[in-house]
């Protein structure tokens, strides 16, 4: 091979890396959408739109949007195009979907996410709904600091812990436990091992719906209810079968039963 050739074999090799890399997909996770009735009479609607700022198409890989077209009432499509505004119209997945933007578009696809109890929200769009990038996955411990439970055997509100994998297409198990908030260094005074169910639609490799667990904290500790009346949180990924251990993301959702007013906790 001549030197020009070597020297083009060389750049072509670079390009193709180049060309990989920005093609590679970084998962985002919204972690619920749904829009029907909930606890106490309550009316919930989640509402994502999607500022699509990059210069590329952003496929909803199953996912369903609402954009803005030639007729009153918006399009619906599975992609969002350069420069566009689109809300997720479907499906409903009340354990979360999963988006897949390339490399590139992650850094200029901007999200706004509320969840809000109608119609009491109408106007204030609710509590804001955590928007979850790749980066936010840790295979390490999580805390949720000082969760709201209730207290006396009587809790006002319902606390509940949702865990999400991105590694979830065999089974993945999490120890949840339990501190006083003011001993946040105590041995747990409460534990408890949580399966996640398997992620599923899409592909293997690029699932639609989470790995994920819901806890009903007030329900599973309830002994912790009759105690301090809020307590840390913390979720410790548990090794698979290989021996890895999975990434884990988790937020604790605390309603009020009255008002239906929602605190998010999240990692911080």
């Amino acid at each position: 091979m001549t030197p020009r050739l070597r020297i083009l074999a060389v750049l072509s090799g670079i390009a193709c890396t180049v060309a990989t890399v920005l093609a590679a997909v970084t998962p985002v996770l919204v972690p619920t959408f749904y829009e029907g009735p909930g606890a106490f009479g309550s009316q919930w609607r989640t509402t994502v739109v999607v500022n699509n700022l990059s210069d590329s198409q952003l496929s909803g890989n199953g996912v369903m949007f609402r954009t803005v077209c030639s007729i009153p009432e918006g399009c619906s499509t599975p992609q969002v195009e350069p420069g566009q505004f689109g809300s997720i119209e479907s499906p409903q997945a009340p354990n979360g979907i999963l988006l897949y933007p390339t490399a590139e578009q992650a850094e200029k696809v901007a999200f706004s996410a509320h969840f809000a109890s109608f119609p009491r929200q109408a106007f204030t769009g609710g509590s804001e709904l955590p928007i979850v990038r790749e980066k936010d996955f840790r295979p390490e411990l999580l805390t949720l600091p000082y969760v709201t439970f209730g207290t006396g055997g009587t809790s006002f509100v319902r606390s509940r812990l949702r865990i999400y994998t991105l590694d979830g297409q065999s089974s993945v198990s999490v120890r949840v436990e339990l501190r006083p908030w003011f001993f946040p260094t105590t041995p747990p005074t409460f534990t408890k091992i949580v399966r996640l169910t398997p992620a599923t639609g899409g592909t293997p490799n690029a699932p639609l719906f989470p790995a994920f667990a819901q806890v009903d904290l007030q329900l599973e500790f309830s002994g912790a209810v009759l105690q301090a009346g809020a307590w840390n949180i913390s979720l410790v990924p548990l090794p698979i079968a290989s021996g890895d251990v999975p990434r884990i993301w988790a937020f604790v959702t605390v309603t009020d039963n009255a008002t239906q007013d929602v605190t998010v906790h999240r990692p911080q």
